[in-house]
């Protein structure tokens, strides 16, 4: 988690949301995330969420003389090597071609290059695979920047076929077929990774050989690869993965089977996300290390003990990958904090290992927000990887300087080259000119909405899977929450990651975000997305963090409706978490009380502990005077005591209810500029749900839309949000309501419910007992007793019992 906090960018809100929510009886939630992703009409929603369970894959313009070639192959025996990438993209595809091949009767040798050799075809290569007698060659994710290569097989006598989808140059290499998104032009596969292009191909001749499998043998595959080159999930890519993953659930492979025992997952618990962060860098880090070789071996093992055994020997390579990551991700840092990059970020060493310099660049543009070029200087020549934020195009940039390199190629956000060490210093000149040019882009936190953390709740996390799958250009839905309460913050074990609780059963966790002051917070900021933790077979919601801020200081900041009453009041409970109200009320004061040195005014106390009509003197002191009351919490009320717009300065404080710590007390009075502090009674304002009022707010809620049930029960009980929230806890507790689907689902009552069994009841009872009782003890506390109490040095009340 990088640890700079900048606010993220958060959509404006759309006014057709709830029209949209209407029309196809979904929740204004879903229709805002719809509306985000440009998805505004009933067909282009249904194409998104329930794409047609059939591919319809076109057929090339020579599609006959393309089947024509392979029978004429396969009738003469010849010989077939398809030379794949060394990333997963590369590697599934190769599987794929080989595995289908193989099994309609051809002769088939693949090769993956090791990332020494480099991306691509090279002569070395290409003279191998004359000498092997071959007669066709096949490229997966590489080839349509290799002219010369292609080049030199024709004139070998080889057929070469090209399946690629990166960037075209200006002339085509000389290829018998070209399959490219770009070259063929069909809208359906513009979005196609390397491995997508290669289902194309094994789709366009299925029909035309005896295969034993039916095409949907391979789609799990092809949807690892496509994960894996994060190519955009949207239209036919979107169905292509979809439908993959549901394959997938189901696999017999023995090599996925080997990596699912191996990172404890069950098959059909599976999704994009662990596909995407504990299967596919595995499968990667043979080519960062090693040799790719072991990965492909690993999918195409047909025996479950060989794949026991290579998922180990790659698990263990991956492990040493992680380590060595770690290891320069710090080095790099180190170098660069002192001088921290205002353009593109261009460094070079001797011997660095060039297998994850990719890994690399993607984390320190996630740090540092520019673009990232790291170079390896090995004999000579440099090779490196480049990743960058939106806004600057990476291939077009390297295509304006071709004569700084010996070799280059990529996409729009990621891309790589080779080059002679002295034209590093031309390079840096040229990219900080085009970053500029450009407008000096930066990345950008992105959040889809502002979500009150309090109203999290199952509905919304089967609303974001109807979104699903998540990747490129589909993005997992991040939020923003500001100014939210976390209890319970620790660190795990080793003090490196952050952990606490949001709300009663939600936790959050924050990886490698724990920093010691942090304990003395309570009051955050967050970016994050939703996460459905599975364990013993129970789902729970979880925050996944990616950034933290702890709250110092908030504006006042007070919206209340016209027709709320004007009684102006100070929450207790979230003055103890210096905060006056919990975030997302509409009525609340809100601001921190931080830590203060400053001088406490000339207080002039009144004592109207004993006075009989107190609520007369209070109204008029509220009446005439500018004036806030320090009451009971918001969540120990039955009904809101709501407050005009004003600020925290005030000439009169009045206390109902006793701050935890005088610090707190002092740091009110030296904010609010109270010169006169009133003594009141405690309040008596609490008073417990019973199961009579459980039993008539759960026949309200009835078939009750997910995203209304709060709201219902508040209008038709009159009573707080927290309240309502309650009673949503303790029926839900009490197995007699729970959520189905978009609606709450009225659940049969059971004999001899008992509203103590309810962990929420509980906890509110004993919060409200010790509370209160607290609060009871230190109003009666004579006078004197307590303004001593204020100028203590000491920061609790035990020590002066």
């Amino acid at each position: 988690m990088g640890s700079e906090w900048s606010d993220p960018q958060v959509p404006s809100y759309h006014a057709a949301g709830e029209k949209l929510a209407q029309d196809l009886n979904i929740s204004p939630f879903l229709a805002q995330l719809l509306l985000n992703r440009g998805l505004a009409t009933e067909s282009e929603i249904k194409a998104f969420i329930q794409p047609e369970p059939c591919l319809e894959w076109v057929n090339a313009p020579f599609h006959a003389a393309l089947v024509e070639l392979f029978q004429a192959v396969l009738a003469q025996e010849q010989l077939v090597v398809i030379h794949g990438d060394y990333d997963a993209d590369g590697l599934t595809g190769t599987a794929i071609l080989t595995e289908f091949l193989r099994a309609c009767g051809f002769q088939v040798e693949p090769f993956l290059p090791t990332r020494s050799l480099g991306y691509g075809l090279n002569a070395q290569t290409i003279e191998r695979f004359i000498e092997s007698g071959a007669k066709l060659l096949i490229t997966v994710d590489c080839g349509v920047s290799n002219l010369n290569e292609i080049a030199q097989a024709k004139a070998a006598g080889m057929h070469t076929l090209i399946t690629d989808h990166h960037g075209l140059g200006e002339t085509l290499p000389p290829a018998d077929f070209i399959l490219h998104p770009q070259v063929l032009g069909f809208k359906e596969l513009e979005n196609l990774s390397g491995v997508g292009m290669a289902y194309w191909l094994m789709q366009a001749l299925h029909p035309h050989f005896q295969c034993p499998y039916p095409p949907e043998h391979w789609l799990e595959l092809a949807g690892i690869g496509t994960l894996a080159d994060m190519t955009p999930l949207l239209g036919f890519n979107r169905n292509l993965v979809k439908q993959s993953l549901a394959s997938i659930r189901k696999t017999r492979r023995p090599g996925l089977l080997a990596l699912l025992q191996r990172k404890n997952l069950r098959p059909q618990d599976l999704d994009e996300t662990q596909l995407a962060f504990k299967l596919i860098p595995v499968l990667n880090a043979a080519g960062r290390l090693q040799s790719p070789m072991l990965s492909l071996d690993l999918l195409l093992a047909e025996d479950q003990e060989e794949a026991d055994a290579l998922a180990e020997t790659l698990d263990h390579i991956n492990d040493a990958r992680k380590t060595m990551c770690q290891e320069l991700f710090a080095e790099i840092q180190a170098e660069v904090s002192e001088n921290l990059p205002s353009g593109p970020l261009i460094l070079a060493h001797e011997n660095w290992p060039f297998g994850i310099l990719g890994i690399l660049c993607s984390q320190l543009v996630e740090a540092y927000g520019v673009p990232v070029f790291l170079i390896s200087i090995e004999k000579g020549i440099g090779k490196a990887s480049v990743r960058a934020p939106e806004g600057f195009h990476v291939l077009q940039a390297l295509q304006t300087c071709p004569e700084l390199f010996l070799k280059f190629g990529g996409h729009a956000q990621a891309g790589g080259f080779s080059l002679l060490p002295e034209n590093i210093s031309a390079l840096r000149v040229q990219m900080q000119t085009l970053y500029l040019a450009a407008g000096a882009p930066v990345s950008q936190l992105q959040a889809e909405m502002e979500l009150n953390p309090l109203l999290i709740k199952p509905g919304l996390w089967q609303d974001l899977t109807k979104l699903a799958p998540f990747g490129a250009g589909n993005p997992m839905p991040a939020f923003l929450s500001l100014n939210a309460r976390l209890e319970q913050i620790k660190p795990d074990k080793n003090r490196k990651h952050l952990f606490a609780e949001i709300a009663p059963g939600v936790r959050i966790k924050a990886w490698n975000a724990w920093q010691e002051d942090l304990a003395g917070y309570q009051h955050f900021d967050l970016y994050y997305q939703l996460e459905e933790n599975l364990w013993n077979g129970r789902s729970r919601l979880e925050l996944n963090v990616q950034k933290i801020r702890p709250r110092k200081s908030v504006p006042a900041n007070l919206t209340v409706p016209a027709q709320k009453p004007t009684q102006r009041l100070l929450s207790g409970h979230a003055l103890q978490a210096f905060s006056l109200t919990p975030p997302g009320a509409e009525w609340a004061l809100n601001f921190e009380l931080p830590p203060l040195d400053g001088k406490l005014p000339e207080l002039i106390w009144h004592d109207w502990r004993n006075l009989k009509k107190q609520s007369q003197a209070l109204n008029k002191l509220l009446a005439h005077s500018e004036t806030l009351v320090l009451s009971l919490p918001p969540d120990l009320r039955d009904q809101d005591i709501c407050a005009e717009k004003t600020s925290p300065v005030c000439k009169a404080l009045v206390l109902r209810f006793w701050p935890e710590k005088p610090a707190e007390l002092r740091a009110l009075l030296i904010i609010t500029g109270a010169n006169a502090l009133y003594l009141l009674g405690p309040e008596q304002g609490v008073q417990a749900p019973d199961f009579n009022l459980l039993l008539s707010a759960r026949e309200l809620l009835r078939e009750c839309p997910i995203e209304r049930v709060e709201m219902r029960l508040m209008e038709a009980l009159k009573i707080s949000y927290f309240r309502a929230t309650l009673i949503i806890s303790c029926l839900c507790d009490l197995g007699m309501m729970a959520y189905d689907k978009e609606r709450v689902k009225i659940e049969k009552l059971a004999q001899c419910l008992s509203l103590n069994t309810s962990p929420h009841y509980r906890a509110y009872l004993s919060r409200s007992e010790q509370l209160l009782a607290w609060n009871q003890t230190w109003c009666q506390r004579p006078l004197a007793a307590l303004q001593k109490l204020l100028h203590t040095e000491k920061d609790d009340y035990e020590s002066h019992t």
